[in-house]
């Protein structure tokens, strides 16, 4: 297996690990809405009026979220569709418009011909048509070029996890996110947890004491992998990566960043920051060879906080693992598992309240802040949470210990210099053998 040593050291002196300190702040789903006016009348005021929704990349996720989206609000319509492939988008618009289970799915999936665009520049023609918000559906290593693009073309945005696979990704989605701010748009990001009503119980208990000062955390999500899409003939490099984009890091940012995220996401809620440095390691044990690219099927990374409280993560892909997905917060008078809504402790408590959907809650909470044109905007702690996950990556690519200035600072990027389905179009590619570097290295820029 081939390895490189060091991948990230050179760095620009732009921003501040500050800005994502301050930015990993407790939102939950109950002040989101309601915040504050935006300071323009609502695009859609009334109840009832029909929200008219695009979105880009129609594979498994963007397909689930437009049947979470249309099960949350029932006067949202899919207008508009766009992905790199024909028979993907065929292939979605079909589960849509005709497989749905729910009738008034499949009447509000009806897109015209003329509302489904193919291609590296179909997100461009769907987001110049009349959606009045966009589902970002595609892999992480196309969110900031389609977010940045949509909140130019002032579309409201709902962007899948995470927001990045680099650092200069991030930026890019915050500078974005700024003008979204300044053009009063609403930004989602597809954390659910963040509007999980077990979580958000816990947490409200955590945040009155019950397990009194947060001393250390544990994060775990060891699945048996994922799928595998075999090479076809006449494919170029290009395509066989997209199909494949878990096992790239230019599309995916290895599994710490596409499935850590989201219990790194709840650690940075429980504590009302980031991390501010990291040691870690990981590999490939088993998920061998070019038919799992270039990313390690393990990470174990040691995160600690700026008041000292430490966070000891890790997640793997091996046929051998039992499934598995734990968030264990210890604290110095007990213990609490938000996914599970339980405090052991001093202060014992189950939680024992209704477990609503909270993939369709977030949909539904995005589409009331259209309607009554209020505040909503999730981006700044989810950049928090995903530079949380560089920053693990980073180190354990190197083997050093990394602090969130380096990592924030980091001009590595992954992005391709051109998207185009050519052999020599992706970032990293095969040697003689078929084989992948591991891990694959970025350019500094």
């Amino acid at each position: 297996m081939k390895r490189n040593s060091r991948c990230f050291r050179q760095t620009s002196r732009r921003p501040s690990r500050r800005l994502f300190l301050k930015a990993a702040c407790a939102i939950s789903a109950g002040t989101l809405v309601g915040v504050g006016p935006l300071g323009t009348r609502a695009v859609h005021s009334g109840a009832s009026e029909a929200i008219k929704l695009g979105v880009v990349g129609c594979g498994g996720r963007g397909t689930g979220a437009v049947i979470d989206a249309l099960s949350a609000d029932p006067e949202v319509h899919l207008v508009a569709m766009a992905d790199l492939f024909e028979d993907q988008l065929q292939r979605s618009l079909h589960t849509l418009s005709a497989g749905a289970s729910d009738d008034s799915i499949r009447r509000r999936c009806q897109v015209a011909e003329s509302g489904r665009f193919v291609g590296f520049d179909a997100y461009r023609q769907l987001l110049s048509s009349d959606v009045d918000a966009v589902i970002l559906g595609t892999p992480a290593g196309f969110r900031p070029l389609h977010f940045d693009a949509a909140i130019k073309a002032g579309k409201h945005v709902f962007a899948e996890k995470p927001i990045a696979v680099d650092a200069p990704g991030v930026r890019s989605i915050l500078n974005a996110d700024a003008l979204a701010r300044q053009k009063h748009l609403v930004a989602a990001v597809g954390f659910q947890d963040r509007h999980n009503s077990c979580c958000l119980a816990t947490m409200e208990k955590i945040r009155g004491g019950a397990v009194g000062e947060i001393q250390r955390m544990e994060a775990c999500w060891r699945s048996q992998g994922l799928w595998v899409r075999s090479r076809q003939p006449a494919q170029t490099e290009m395509e066989y990566q997209i199909r494949n984009w878990l096992y790239f890091v230019w599309l995916s940012g290895d599994i710490i960043v596409e499935q850590l995220t989201h219990l790194l996401n709840i650690c940075n809620w429980a504590k009302d920051a980031a991390p501010v440095r990291a040691t870690g390691r990981g590999g490939r044990q088993q998920r061998q060879g070019p038919d799992h690219g270039e990313i390690f099927d393990h990470f174990e990374v040691n995160y600690t906080y700026e008041d000292g409280t430490t966070l000891a993560a890790e997640v793997s892909l091996a046929a051998e693992n039992e499934s598995k997905i734990a968030l264990i917060i210890h604290g110095e008078h007990g213990v609490a598992e938000p996914l599970k809504g339980t405090i052991a402790g001093k202060n014992s408590w189950t939680f024992g309240g209704t477990r609503d959907n909270p993939y369709r809650v977030q949909h539904r909470s995005f589409f009331a802040a259209i309607r009554q044109g209020v505040e909503f905007n999730e981006v700044v702690p989810a950049a928090a949470t995903t530079m949380t996950a560089i920053m693990g990556r980073m180190a354990a690519y190197s083997a050093h210990e990394v602090t969130m200035d380096e990592a924030v600072n980091s001009r590595e990027t992954f992005a391709p210099r051109t998207y185009a389905f050519r052999d020599d179009a992706p970032p990293t590619l095969p040697d003689k053998f078929g084989d992948y570097v591991v891990p694959a290295r970025g350019r500094t820029a």
